[in-house]
């Protein structure tokens, strides 16, 4: 993020910005500027996302007004219109020659969050510069499949993220990797897909038979 930003943030005074969010903030700026070194990626990003958190009323409802997803989903949008809310205001005020109220709008934020949520890889590197998460290109394109062994971590020494399969793969297959033994409404929530014969239980304690929330 520009420096501009990154000062109006430094001088927050409610609560920290989350890795998340700054992830968030910096694919609103980028997505618009022409001569992002990251435009490339940007552009490689899907516009639109299946996710309960875009779906209209009539087809949230109809799996029931008071369903756990609809629940869910609702809260999960309350919580976004809250960070953007929270936010935006502030570098509108800021930094306004990077962030414009008529282009960085609540769908765009939304988009963006989305794709943090769906595409980040958590790797918590251990050396300068810390890093707890990250947008891979290409990286997070991979494709989910159940119980699939392998997967992305940090290297020993630090200096780099590294993706190793645990299946053999031919010339030309497809490689997958597990998002996590999730079920499919922490699957739908946050990737917007389910996983068919998934039996993976959504438990909580306390209540409906949910996972904990993405």
């Amino acid at each position: 993020l520009p420096v501009e930003v990154l000062q109006a943030l430094a001088a927050f005074d409610q609560a920290p910005i989350s890795a998340t969010e700054k992830l968030t903030l910096f694919l609103m700026y980028h997505r618009f500027r022409a001569d992002s070194e990251f435009r490339p990626y940007v552009c490689m990003l899907p516009r639109n996302y299946s996710s309960p958190i875009f779906w209209d009323d009539r087809t949230l409802f109809a799996h029931g007004t008071r369903s756990d997803l609809a629940t869910r989903t609702n809260a999960a949008k309350l919580s976004l219109v809250q960070q953007y809310n929270r936010l935006l205001p502030l570098l509108f005020s800021r930094a306004r020659t990077l962030f414009d109220p008529a282009v960085h709008t609540l769908p765009v934020f939304l988009w963006a969050a989305q794709t943090v949520k769906s595409r980040n890889w958590f790797v918590n590197r251990q050396r300068p510069p810390f890093v707890q998460y990250a947008m891979l290109p290409l990286g997070d394109m991979i494709n989910h499949r159940p119980h699939e062994k392998g997967g992305g971590r940090t290297s020993e020494d630090g200096a780099r993220f590294e993706l190793r399969s645990g299946s053999d793969y031919a010339a030309g297959d497809e490689v997958f990797i597990s998002y996590g033994n999730h079920c499919n409404l922490y699957l739908l929530l946050t990737y917007g897909f389910e996983v068919e014969g998934n039996d993976v239980n959504c438990t909580r304690r306390g209540g409906p038979a949910t996972e904990k929330p993405p």
